[in-house]
């Protein structure tokens, strides 16, 4: 407060520009660097002193008579608003493991979309470190879940690393939203970053510096971001700024008074935008992401043609439609599935250049990791009508990876054909309907293995109807969905069955094989002990072949 700030505050004046920019790179470190360097207790007045201090800096900065040390200050504008959230004594610090730096962070997955460059001097002081971080894990400790059994354990063991993967990510997400509702950011800070910082953040949406290249690249800082900015002003202040900057990014043209066309975004923004779009939706909350978020999902990017901008429509929209309602959920369910399955996309054979749509395998097998995500989210019927042909898609596909992770989805699909999620808006269906269309549609996905995996018809019968059977790859493909199928089955109420048939059958197999091993072993000892007669035997059995 005495020496360092005061320096700084003169470094940021110094006649060089060059000195002048790096203050302006440096005033994320400084502002993480003094919520680190102290106790919880005295967290206010840090706030006060980093206001007071830091937030003139930048304004300045953004003032500046130079263009370098003004666009030098605009592209770490962003990560300098995400330096208010409370990151150390809030929720990263709560869900992501230990490391060995001081202030408990992780630089990449979540912490990099929330806080970008949030930790850069740490970074840059140990970038060895910093490569080889993996991403980050989240820790349990602060959700309450049922305490896993080591049988639990060893099976999930088994699963796909995509199911480990989303889960985590799901997890993290709803922890960080949870903790920001929870220990919110400073007010003071809040008030202070929205009154005097967040109109240059937003500008950055609209900005012209006279050079397009430079234009196009401070669009891009602000929407790579923007999540971080909406965590730390949260929902509440949503409406306004925050929301036409947002609209502003996707539409250069929107609230132009010259013109109302709409005009494409320059690609990279369009690409952080669609990464982190149910990112935002979370943070607003089910209301505001009903209202604005899923329609610019559905006018923006539902058909994109771009390939990361649909492998992120693709990925990420389980959790997006996860927030709405079921009706308003299903309509946008339809949507997507429309879409996949129409004959621009998966129905059609080739991809050209008159019809970009057709998915490439990378985004066919996020249709296929994103499938058991939607099924539960859906009722029988729904499932049937809506997600059974997609699947049906995806398990008949060119790319062994695209069909093996497509198989997780079959005994979920197979669990929700129960009785108990046949829905009847009416109320006219007896339980005799439900059990009978129940045990048709399972019996129609099993027949549909059979006969288009294994390659098995009815009409297959008596000796050699086994070289019928699908060929190696399709015979493997049917074993591992019956594998994903009785691994569903463990991890549901064979658990809980004192006469589990798994475990009787294990019982019975090492039964056997014990058993072998010991008539193995009579068998040797017996031959070692009569060694004339065993030969005599074996003559006489080569004889008689």
């Amino acid at each position: 407060k005495n020496s360092i700030l005061p320096a700084f505050e003169i470094l940021s004046k110094d006649e060089i520009y060059r000195v002048r920019k790096s203050t302006g790179e440096c005033l994320v470190d400084m502002s993480r660097s003094m919520m680190i360097l102290v106790n919880i207790n005295e967290s206010a007045k840090i706030n006060a002193l980093r206001r007071q201090t830091l937030i003139p800096i930048a304004e300045t900065l953004l003032a500046d008579a130079n263009k370098f040390v003004r666009h030098g200050m605009m592209q770490f504008l962003g990560p300098f608003l995400a330096s208010f959230y409370p990151f150390v004594y809030s929720a990263l610090r709560t869900i992501l493991p230990g490391t060995s730096e001081s202030d408990g962070s992780n630089h990449s997955g979540i912490v990099a979309q929330f806080f970008p460059h949030a930790s850069s001097m740490v970074s840059r002081l140990n970038s060895s470190a910093a490569a080889t971080t993996s991403a980050p894990t989240p820790t349990l400790s602060s959700i309450d879940i049922p305490q896993e059994t080591p049988l639990i354990k060893e099976l999930q063991q088994t699963l796909p690393s995509f199911v480990h993967t989303g889960r985590a990510s799901s997890i993290s997400l709803k922890a960080v939203v949870a903790h920001r509702r929870k220990d919110p950011p400073d007010p003071e800070d809040v008030q202070a970053v929205m009154g005097k910082l967040l109109d240059h953040f937003t500008g950055l949406a609209r900005v012209n510096t006279g050079d397009d290249n430079t234009d196009a690249e401070m669009r891009v800082y602000c929407a790579y971001s923007y999540p971080a900015v909406v965590l730390l002003l949260g929902r509440e202040n949503w409406e306004g700024r925050l929301k036409d900057c947002f609209k502003t990014l996707l539409n250069p043209n929107f609230g132009s008074e010259t013109s109302n066309d709409p005009v494409a975004p320059p690609l990279p923004v369009k690409r952080c935008l669609a990464s982190s779009l149910h990112t935002v939706a979370h943070i607003l909350g089910p209301v505001i992401a009903a209202n604005d978020i899923m329609p610019i999902f559905r006018d923006h990017f539902l058909s994109d043609t771009d390939e990361s901008v649909r492998l992120n429509m693709i990925r990420n929209f389980p959790t997006l439609v996860s927030l709405l309602e079921r009706p308003l959920r299903n309509q946008y369910i339809v949507q997507w599935c429309e879409t996949i399955r129409g004959e621009e996309v998966l129905g059609a054979m080739k991809r050209s250049a008159t019809n970009p749509l057709v998915l490439n395998w990378r985004q066919r097998d996020f249709v296929s990791r994103c499938l058991p995500d939607l099924i539960v989210m859906v009722d029988a019927v729904f499932a049937y009508n809506q997600l059974w042909p997609i699947l049906k898609l995806v398990l008949t596909d060119t790319i062994s990876l695209v069909r093996q992770d497509a198989i997780w989805a079959i005994p979920i699909l197979l669990k929700t054909f129960s009785m108990d999620n046949i829905l009847d808006a009416e109320g006219t269906a007896s339980h005799k309907a439900k059990e009978m269309w129940s045990a048709g549609a399972c019996q129609e996905v099993i027949n549909w293995l059979k006969d288009t995996i294994l390659k098995l018809s009815n009409g297959s019968k008596g000796k050699g109807s086994a070289s019928k059977a699908g060929n190696f790859s399709q015979r493997q493909l049917y074993c591992q969905v019956c594998t994903a199928t009785a691994l569903a089955i463990r991890f549901g109420d064979g658990l809980k069955d004192p006469d589990d048939p798994v475990m009787e059958l294990e019982s019975r197999y090492l039964t056997a094989l014990q058993t072998k091993k010991l008539a193995s072993f009579n068998r040797r000892t017996w031959t070692l002990q009569n060694p004339h007669q065993w030969r005599t035997q074996t003559s006489d059995a080569s004889v008689d072949q």
